[in-house]
């Protein structure tokens, strides 16, 4: 978050960021009133994914976009799934830095390996990490790399900070560049549509003190204190992440641990939704050309494929980052 006040200068980032925060979760609420809508109007019961949503919106829309429907659907499935596998490659690319940085802390810098070495080490935990298949489980991970955060930021604040430069610029002079940190910061509808599909109580989810308004303004509210104090500490020299200036002491190598950590666990919530997207897909063309039956044979197969396909979009997110 510091990176976006430091692309757009102290007053705009401060005024855009809540704007964008809060047009991130009205475009929420409007896809969950539109996704109500088309529940109730084809007489199911379990609410449409978002590329089923779009597919819906265009087949009872205007006559000229009704021969679109199909084109639309896979038009979703692709931003989709390209937006979270690129999500997923900054977050392995965050790890792999903290990795390296606490690496070069502790034997210096001349003996740490390097950031690509560092990224090959941490593969197999982040392949392993990938194989949990439960949402349920999934959300037990997200609830511990939540208290990591906090306990993080805890022990930032409590660090001595540096003195406050006397003049930072108002206004940046990379707007673009703030508008793209500052929408990955908020971006959350695919992964919000999936929660909203697999949670017991929906009706919860989008009242006024529901789980999507209280979740989207204590993130935006962390997200935006620790922006403004680490771009006002630290100025024009803040890194991408505020883990990047800290110093090499002990308390701060921790804080370098636990966010390493607690991106590590929520990078398989991330990759869950192309998953969610793409293997069904797969799984179908797989049991119709090339497993035949749903025996104890069959299914062991599908899942050997299915780990080896998780494993295969772990790898890309590697690979793309090195």
């Amino acid at each position: 978050m510091p990176i976006t006040f430091k692309n757009g200068g102290l007053i705009l980032a401060s005024v855009m960021n809540p704007m964008i925060g809060i047009l991130s979760c009205h475009c929420i609420h409007m896809l969950i009133q539109i996704n109500e809508l088309a529940v109730e109007i084809n007489g199911k019961t379990t609410p449409l994914d978002y590329h089923e949503l779009a597919e819906f919106a265009f087949t009872v829309g205007p006559l000229l976009f009704r021969p679109w429907a199909r084109k639309a659907r896979y038009c979703v499935l692709v931003a989709i799934a390209c937006t979270q596998i690129g999500g997923c490659c900054v977050y392995y690319l965050f790890i792999g830095t903290n990795v390296q940085k606490l690496l070069s802390h502790m034997f210096g810098a001349e003996k740490s390996p390097s950031k690509e070495a560092c990224l090959a080490m941490i593969l197999p935990i982040v392949i392993v990490i990938n194989y949990i298949r439960n949402i349920r489980r999934l959300t037990f991970l997200s609830t511990i790399s939540n208290f990591l955060q906090v306990a993080g930021i805890a022990i930032i604040l409590y660090n001595p900070w540096p003195e406050f430069p006397d003049r930072l610029p108002k206004i940046g002079e990379k707007i673009p560049q703030f508008f793209v940190s500052s929408l990955f910061i908020f971006e959350g509808i695919s992964l919000s549509m999936t929660l909203y599909k697999t949670i017991d109580k929906r009706e919860k989810f989008s009242r006024p003190f529901g789980v999507l308004n209280v979740g989207l303004l204590l993130i935006g509210a962390f997200y935006f204190g620790l922006g403004f104090i680490g771009y006002a500490c630290y100025g024009s020299t803040v890194e991408a992440t505020i883990t990047q200036n800290l110093t090499g002491s002990h308390i701060n190598n921790t804080v370098q641990v636990l966010y390493a950590l607690a991106v590590l666990f929520t990078y398989p919530i991330i990759l869950y939704v192309p998953i969610q997207i793409l293997w069904p897909i797969m799984e179908r063309n797989l049991r119709t050309k090339l497993i035949v039956g749903d025996g104890v044979l069959a299914n062991r197969t599908t899942l050997i494929i299915e780990l080896s396909f998780r494993t295969g979009l772990v790898l890309f997110t590697c690979e793309f980052v090195i």
